[in-house]
């Protein structure tokens, strides 16, 4: 069964965001299960998101970093705020560090108002982030259960196909009997006729042209009774070929049960998984 990483707690912590200029005050939160560069994308899309489209400023973007002056940002300020974001990843996630200057002064814990606002702010995008990383975790999880059940679908269809075989085989079987055994009576009958043409062609030994016809067909009931022996022979080789084609869609039925049990088994595991997916989704707050 595979195993799911348990929902996080999405938590904004106060630090101090290093610059060139010296530390200034941020907020740093990390969002599990996503990636650095779609967090920088969607980041940047929402900071600006408030600011029309001439007063926006070119923002500064790089791969790790992002930081743009002059945006309105209504849920913490009515004025214009400075930004200035870094991203790291992680193995499970990314690390992102804000700093948020207003009216020259960097939003820290000295104001509550400001600071609680900050913080919200921060948290309702990591956990949208998070949010948006599980469904798609989700949907990966439900994808691959539909193809778990395909896969079964494609099981049983199997099964039904060689045990259908196997009734076909076995009405073959019969049919081939009970042909041999007809053929077996042609053949006792037919060599009834050459013991009856061998005394006919004694008799007519003395006819050389009468021998010669009963000789001629003697010969065609000698040939008749052949072909009918080497009927018989396709007949048998033709059972046993049969048989093994029994015994061939047998062994496959039993490899097919084991491998449904064995599918089964991972459907019930992906659909637990599922579960855990969906439950970590809805404890996303």
């Amino acid at each position: 069964m595979n195993t799911v990483f348990a929902q996080e707690q999405i938590i904004i912590q106060p630090t101090q965001m290093t610059t060139q200029s010296g530390s200034i005050p941020a907020y740093t939160v990390f969002i599990p299960q996503t990636t650095q560069s779609k967090v920088i994308k969607d980041w940047g899309r929402m900071v600006i998101s408030e600011t029309g489209r001439k007063g926006r400023k070119k923002p500064d973007v790089t791969k790790a970093e992002y930081a743009i002056d002059s945006v309105f940002i209504k849920h913490i300020a009515e004025e214009p705020l400075n930004l200035r974001s870094s991203f790291m990843q992680k193995s499970n996630g990314v690390e992102i560090e804000t700093a948020f200057n207003h009216n020259g002064q960097y939003i820290d814990s000295t104001n509550n108002l400001l600071d609680e606002r900050a913080s919200l702010y921060m948290r309702n995008f990591a956990i949208t982030q998070y949010h948006e990383a599980v469904n798609v975790e989700l949907k990966s999880e439900e994808r691959k259960l539909e193809k778990l059940n395909e896969q079964l679908d494609q099981l049983v269809k199997e099964n039904t196909r060689y045990k259908k075989n196997i009734s076909s085989y076995n009405n073959d079987t019969l049919d081939l009997k009970q042909e041999i055994i007809m053929q077996i009576r042609l053949k006792e009958g037919k060599n009834e006729e050459i013991l009856q043409q061998e005394v006919n062609v004694s008799r007519a030994k003395s006819d050389p042209v009468k021998f010669k016809e009963q000789k001629k067909r003697l010969s065609e009931f000698k040939r008749e009774k052949k072909q009918i022996s080497n009927k018989i022979k396709r007949n048998d080789r033709e059972i046993v070929s049969i048989v093994s084609n029994i015994e061939k869609s047998r062994r496959l039925i039993g490899m097919n049960d084991q491998e449904q049990e064995k599918q089964k088994s991972d459907i019930e595991n992906q659909m637990a998984l599922i579960e855990q997916i969906r439950q970590k989704l809805e404890n996303i707050k």
